[in-house]
């Protein structure tokens, strides 16, 4: 389950990196930030824990 996690933030990051590549000389469009990102993953690993 964990691992799941870990593969998913990790796809997650690559999606992010490659879209901020892309859409760097387009800054209309609106990336989440790595910090709202983190945030979600945080708590779905609380949602789990419990």
């Amino acid at each position: 389950m964990i691992d799941e996690i870990k593969r998913k933030i990790n796809e997650m990051e690559q999606k992010v990196n490659s879209n901020l590549n892309r859409t760097s000389s387009r800054k209309s469009i609106d990336i989440p930030s790595i910090e709202t990102l983190q945030q979600r993953i945080n708590n779905l690993i609380n949602q789990i824990k419990k």
